[in-house]
């Protein structure tokens, strides 16, 4: 669950400055003794110990935004996404021009399943920072779950253009899927693996894209390597058994099919079963 973004390298990059520098009023020394104690702590994952600190520091002042954006993301690392927000929120209060804080309760916000709320955090970001491009991949997932397909499309885009990489291109192809550009979604997933190692689900997608283009040899080949990430997908058994059946390959077909048959029986899947079975019989008549 860590954060690996842009931001986190910045943040970072602050709590070194904060550390090195002693410019503080008052308790200035205590204050980065905790911080930096705060960072070493987070550096080896013990984030209890880093909470502790950035708590004893804000204790002392709290007025410090930056503390409370340290202390979210060690909350957020732990799974305390609702404590992390309110850190989030609370450095906001103190800095409402500090497109960071933004970022990260977007984050928390999208942990939280609050979807619009994240919606409207990351678009503050990319108003006080357009040039950050991992807001528009952050928000591309958002919109992709506020099913605002063309929105997450456009949003890839401006990732891919200026950094592509596996999970734009992929994200971008799920998205161009589910709104039946196929040929672009095969594009977009052939793109992908250029970056990095297809899984299972790039494999599997992609096939079933070049199915619904009738690219059934295509689909073959990609489902193949689908099936050697997951022998246990009964569906990728399925569709490969339907593609090599469109093929006139009708005795491995049969093989494809019953072994999707018996997958969705072992897993109870009574309409999938069904299906397969009722498939089976039209092949198996040919």
């Amino acid at each position: 669950m860590k954060f690996k973004s842009v931001f986190v390298l910045i943040l970072l990059y602050l709590t070194i400055i904060f550390i090195s520098n002693c410019c503080f009023a008052g308790d200035d020394y205590m204050i980065r003794e905790y911080v930096q104690r705060g960072y070493l702590y987070s550096q080896q994952d013990e984030h209890e110990k880093a909470i502790e600190c950035f708590t004893k520091a804000l204790n002392i002042n709290p007025k410090r935004g930056e503390i409370y954006l340290y202390r979210g993301m060690e909350k957020y690392d732990m799974g305390d996404f609702k404590g992390a927000d309110k850190d989030f929120s609370t450095a906001i209060v103190i800095n409402p021009k500090n497109a960071a804080s933004y970022y990260l309760k977007g984050s928390s916000q999208a942990a939280l399943g609050n979807y619009k709320m994240a919606l409207n955090s990351y678009n503050t970001t990319i108003k006080l920072n357009p040039k950050v491009i991992d807001t528009y991949y952050k928000r591309g997932r958002i919109k992709t779950e506020l099913k605002d397909y063309y929105g997450a499309v456009k949003d890839y885009t401006n990732v891919i253009n200026i950094s592509p990489t596996y999970e734009s291109y992929f994200y971008r192809a799920d998205a161009r899927l589910i709104l039946k550009d196929y040929k672009g979604a095969t594009d977009d997933y052939t793109k992908a693996l250029k970056y990095g190692d297809g899984d299972y689900s790039c494999y599997y997608n992609k096939a079933i894209a070049e199915i619904k283009q009738k690219l059934y040899s295509d689909a073959v080949k990609d489902l193949n390597k689908a099936i050697k990430l997951d022998k246990t997908s009964a569906d990728a058994y399925y569709f490969r058994g339907l593609s090599k059946g469109s093929l006139s390959e009708y005795k491995d077909a049969i093989k494809d099919l019953e072994k999707a048959k018996n997958l969705y029986k072992e897993k109870g899947d009574k309409k999938n079963y069904q299906k397969t079975v009722a498939f089976l019989e039209r092949i198996q008549n040919k």
